[in-house]
């Protein structure tokens, strides 16, 4: 009954404060010289803001719901190959920031242009790690979990990655298709799918677009019909209807049931106040609210009070004791790094009279949700 006891208290507690279900309706699409042709309309009857326009109105969803992207040619210098959108995801590319991108924009698209598909090593071992630039499929295996693993820690973020594009006839080798055609087929089937060994479940919040095997044919290479020429890989107008309107819907299909996987979170947490002395006990919101691993929880005292901090799973069990001790008047915050815990909800419990009763003094609770 105790248990009980303690998970009632904590709900209602945590209702008390407004709630909003988080929205992943509009982004931004990266992309290279490809991916333009596939935005559109590339001389043909469609387009990706058209497909957009088109589900929205058939949908008949009002603004603020409405999906839309924009587009822009990032990064800006030419490469933007496997290797480089994991320096970049690893924040280690100085010429491509993609912080402030994924700060402005929910959704984020990206792709490599099409020189990803000329792999010129072998399948590859594990030791091609030690050459990042080497095109073999251990290296792009290494760089796309990286990747996806980066995406994962980004959950405020929905992504949308593309696999290869496929190569024309003139400007690839049957073993360079065949090497392209495999990767392509393991990131769609088994990584998506969560069955990497070396990777694990696969995140909610990305979602893999197999363009190489709706435009390729059996043989890895691409056809007559889909490109401009044999010399020349870029996607023609027929390859633009082939491929935006499967590309819209699989993204917003995918957001959406993100979205709805999402339970209803508290509003992102402001700043610690800037008055040194707060003139109520305040427990705010965690920021960031959804995270993964780490969030700051920030409280403010009119009076120096003895403090016990706790964190409680679902079950009305105790995760961690943040602070249990004598604090001063004035904000504090605390991390909390969340590393070896499960996801899902916890709940944050500020006791100011540190006796861990609701009798023994000022009591808040605030609801947390860890994504992993």
């Amino acid at each position: 009954m105790r248990t009980y006891a303690v998970i009632v208290m904590l709900l209602a507690a945590a209702c008390v404060s407004s709630a909003q279900q988080p929205k992943f309706r509009t982004g931004i699409f990266l992309h290279h010289s490809t991916g333009y042709r596939i935005w559109g309309p590339n001389s043909s009857s469609t387009s990706m803001p058209a497909e957009f326009a088109a589900y929205n109105r058939s949908h008949a969803l009002a603004a603020g719901d409405t999906f839309a992207l924009t587009e822009r040619h990032w990064p800006p210098t030419p490469d933007n190959e496997w290797s480089r959108w994991h320096a970049i995801f690893e924040n280690r590319d100085t010429a491509a920031d993609i912080r402030q991108l994924l700060a402005a924009h929910k959704i984020v698209m990206i792709k490599s242009c099409f020189p990803s598909s000329q792999l010129w090593g072998e399948a590859g071992k594990a030791s091609d790690t030690l050459t990042p630039n080497l095109k073999s499929i251990a290296n792009y295996k290494w760089h796309w979990r990286h990747i996806a693993s980066a995406m994962r820690n980004l959950p405020e973020n929905f992504f949308v990655i593309w696999t290869n594009a496929p190569l024309a006839q003139g400007v690839t080798t049957p073993q360079q298709a065949a090497f392209s055609a495999a990767f392509c087929r393991w990131a769609a089937d088994t990584l998506a799918r969560g069955l990497d060994p070396a990777f694990g479940a696969f995140p909610k919040n990305i979602v893999v677009f197999n363009i190489f095997h709706i435009l390729a044919g059996t043989d890895g290479i691409l056809p007559p019909a889909y490109a401009v020429s044999p010399m020349d890989s870029h996607p023609n107008s027929a390859a633009t209807v082939a491929v935006a309107p499967l590309l819209v819907l699989e993204t917003i299909g995918a957001a959406l049931q993100y979205e709805q996987d999402l339970p209803v979170v508290e509003p992102t947490a402001v700043p610690m106040r800037e008055t040194a002395v707060p003139r109520t006990f305040t427990l705010q919101q965690n920021f960031p609210n959804p995270f993964n691993p780490s969030t700051s929880i920030d409280f403010g005292l009119p009076a120096a009070s003895r403090v016990r901090l706790q964190i409680f799973n679902l079950l009305g069990q105790q995760v961690v004791e943040l602070v249990n001790g004598e604090k001063s008047a004035g904000w504090h915050r605390i991390a909390w790094t969340a590393r070896s815990n499960a996801g899902g909800v916890y709940f944050c419990r500020l006791d100011a009279a540190g006796d861990g009763t609701p009798s023994g003094g000022f009591v808040s609770v605030r609801r947390m949700l860890l994504l992993k």
